[in-house]
């Protein structure tokens, strides 16, 4: 459940992060806020009533509840790189792709470990 919400909390998080992208920013984090305040044990019993008993209910709730959690992370973590890095890159013409692969990943590549860890 933790290694997909990993994979899926990477690629929200720059729709949260604030100076990649202000427009979805808010309401992004507002539904990684509301996803992260619902306890674990009521995704289980959402997705138990959903998919039926096994594994799968519990995978899908810890997975949802660490999206929630890792989305928060991974957004604060890319929100605190230099704004001078990005300033430079767009000086130089790149595109956002361009500026999230050669300025913000090398800056919170660490950060991202570690609260994947």
């Amino acid at each position: 459940g933790t290694a997909l919400a990993v994979v899926l909390a990477f690629f929200l998080s720059f729709a949260a992060a604030a100076n990649v992208s202000p427009r979805t920013a808010w309401a992004v984090k507002g539904a990684a806020s509301l996803i992260r305040a619902i306890p674990t044990l009521v995704w289980a019993l959402l997705y138990i009533v959903a998919v039926g008993m096994g594994p799968l209910p519990g995978i899908l709730a810890i997975g949802t509840h660490a999206v929630g959690m890792l989305v928060k992370m991974f957004a604060q973590s890319i929100e605190e790189v230099n704004p001078g890095v990005i300033e430079a890159l767009e000086a130089t013409g790149a595109g956002k792709l361009q500026i999230i692969a050669q300025g913000i990943l090398p800056s919170v590549a660490t950060s991202f470990v570690a609260w994947s860890v």
